[in-house]
């Protein structure tokens, strides 16, 4: 059989954790539903190759939004996952 169905990249967890921070640093843990590759970027940045934990530091002040999206084996690829957060 043939697999057409695609994995569901999810944001694990996020360091800091709040919404709104003054930190300058800024984590992302991200898994997926199946065995997947995953790309990611922030803000409009544009998509590159990644794994977990992704990391930026000397972000600057203002909203920023980070993006994963899972790639499995077959090479379907999922939705984006985000998540924003206010510097």
């Amino acid at each position: 059989s043939v697999d057409t169905t695609a994995p569901i990249a999810r944001i694990d967890s996020v360091v800091p954790s709040a919404t709104l921070t003054d930190q300058t640093q800024i984590a992302f843990e991200f898994s997926s539903n199946e065995i997947a590759t995953f790309q990611c970027r922030l803000d409009s940045a544009t998509l590159v190759a990644c794994s977990s934990p992704f990391t930026d530091s000397n972000l600057l002040d203002g909203p920023h939004s980070f993006f994963v999206s899972a790639i499995d084996l077959a090479g379907n690829a999922g939705p984006e996952a985000n998540y924003s957060i206010r510097l």
